[in-house]
């Protein structure tokens, strides 16, 4: 290989060859600079769509009427994927959703904490909504998490829950009202 630290020391001929080659290398460098350029900035412009589109998403409330059957005549509220720090739905929109649809029972399907900070939001958050409705929760894969390295908040959770009129369940069963 031939290493060249300046052009002045080469021979005219060489000199004009490497000119010449640079100038046919250069275009493709500029190319492949501005193709990952853009590449960059399409990734980059779907991260903020992404992140754009989970915000609004946040602040929806999603309600769905499902008929199992006709013959147990009860109606089912159930609320999910709560996250006090994501969550964007106002309290009020679910507590006037709940009245509306007037539920028998409310089954909360977990995630409801990420943090520990989060407990009493979550209990308090919850049973505003539940208004004398009986109400039974889980955990979900967010609280779990968050129970497996600090089982004590467990038991905190599950005595917030209780004060505030909801049931957390794990391998039971109960019976309803």
């Amino acid at each position: 290989t031939l290493q060249v630290r300046s052009c002045r020391t080469l021979p005219v001929s060489s000199r004009r060859m490497l000119q010449a080659r640079s100038w046919w290398t250069l275009p493709a460098r500029f190319a492949c600079a501005t193709l990952v350029r853009m590449i960059w900035y399409v990734l980059l412009s779907a991260a903020a769509v992404l992140l754009l589109y989970m915000r609004v998403e946040a602040g929806w409330l999603k309600i769905e009427r499902i008929r199992v059957s006709d013959r147990l005549r009860l109606r089912i509220a159930v609320v999910s994927d709560l996250h006090p720090s994501l969550c964007r739905v106002p309290l009020p929109t679910v507590q006037n959703a709940i009245r509306t649809h007037q539920p028998d029972l409310l089954l909360f399907l977990g995630d409801a904490v990420d943090k520990p900070a989060h407990i009493p939001v979550a209990a308090c958050w919850l049973g505003s909504i539940t208004e004398g409705i009986p109400a039974f929760a889980v955990e979900g894969n967010h609280d779990h998490r968050l129970f497996a390295d600090k089982p004590e908040l467990r038991d905190a959770f599950r005595e917030a829950l209780s004060a505030a009129g909801i049931r957390l369940m794990a391998d039971e069963q109960a019976l309803l009202p």
